[in-house]
């Protein structure tokens, strides 16, 4: 395993002996140095989910056979029997990771049958590595539990634990809190941004059906809190939103969570009503817009409806030749473009009530 540093200015460690999660101090320019990169759930981010870019490997290894004559285009090699490798994809072609899985009936499936990359720190800085697995690797996915302790606490473990994004206080930790708390693919903790990638092989499976369902809501439930921590300037920016009741108090992790997806309900109830003002359930507009992906039946969930309805707000600002230039933030990991509709939308109101669009 390669060696790992602690990001310069950056502490972690119990806040107080009576809570058994630890704590992030990050330094004040944390995030600043690093480059323009995409949401933490997106393939082609910096989170260590990019096939973008990655080393060579130091020995050469054994590649999966290949027909001899095939009227296919050729295909990237992808190497077996090995637990971890590099692989380099042309940056023209950003593919997934199950797209770069040989499909040859040569390969041994119990030998390749699932990939991950992961973004480690060494010496040299940040780099990225494959690491290949069957589905028996995969251990069910932990009761993580934030609720322990402060909310500050609950919060920074979250945010310690959620991505390996270069520059994340993931890289703070030592691996053995990561492997306390995590589940490891050879001997590699895995963050909870990439649990979607992990847990997603065992969609559907036969021995273990619910799996990945535990997973995802997991994943899913505390989304919105990394989210709004990523968001925020600083933890000052970011609790000012979470005043407690008593003076220079906060709320719990808990309250936090609920607070979030309480704006979100209130949200999703007036961009429904809007939307069916906009486009009655019995039109023709609404049956051809608010379809269910991949079928033609309409969609029913409250919720779901308003979801589609912003992402048809924001289709024609996204193709605004300022988009990248008006429509980003600067959060705790540097530059980041906006993917939430409802982030764009409120930058768009306020730059319509500034003059500006």
């Amino acid at each position: 395993m390669p060696h790992r540093e602690m990001v310069p200015g950056a502490t972690f460690g119990p806040v107080n002996p009576g809570s058994s999660w630890p704590s992030a101090r990050l330094p004040p320019s944390h995030g600043a140095q690093y480059p323009l990169a995409a949401d933490p759930f997106a393939r082609d981010s910096m989170t260590g989910v990019s096939l973008l870019g990655s080393a060579t490997a130091a020995s050469a290894p054994l590649m999966a056979p290949e027909p001899a004559h095939s009227a296919m285009p050729r295909r990237t090699p992808v190497p077996v029997n090995q637990t971890s490798m590099h692989v380099d994809v042309p940056a023209s072609k950003p593919l997934s990771a199950r797209s770069l899985m040989p499909t040859s009936s040569n390969t041994p499936p119990s030998n390749l049958s699932c990939m991950l990359i992961v973004t480690v720190k060494d010496g040299n800085g940040y780099k990225q590595e494959t690491l290949v697995f069957n589905k028996d690797d995969i251990t069910d996915p932990p009761n993580l539990c934030f609720s322990q302790g402060t909310g500050r606490e609950g919060v920074a473990a979250l945010a310690a634990f959620w991505t390996a994004a270069p520059g994340a206080p993931w890289h703070t930790l030592t691996d053995a809190e990561k492997l306390d708390r995590l589940p490891a693919i050879k001997g590699h903790a895995i963050p909870i941004n990439l649990w979607k990638d992990l847990y997603g092989y065992l969609s559907g499976s036969k021995d273990r059906p619910r799996t990945w369902e535990t997973a995802g809501r997991r994943v899913l439930e505390n989304k919105p809190v990394f989210d709004e921590w990523e968001r925020s300037a600083n933890d000052e920016v970011f609790w000012a939103q979470f005043p407690g009741k008593m003076p220079k108090s906060v709320l719990s992790f808990v309250q936090v969570r609920q607070t979030l997806q309480a704006q979100r309900t209130t949200r999703d109830r007036r961009d429904y009503a809007e939307a069916i003002l906009r486009y009655p359930l019995d039109s023709t507009e609404f049956a051809n817009l608010f379809k269910q992906v991949g079928s033609s039946k309409p969609l029913t969930k409250s919720s779901t409806i308003a979801e589609r309805y912003r992402e048809l707000l924001v289709k024609d600002v996204k193709k605004r030749s300022d988009f990248n230039h008006l429509f980003c933030y600067h959060g705790r990991l540097g530059r980041r473009i906006m993917k939430d509709p409802v982030h764009i939308l409120d930058r768009l109101a306020e730059l319509r009530r500034d003059g500006l669009a």
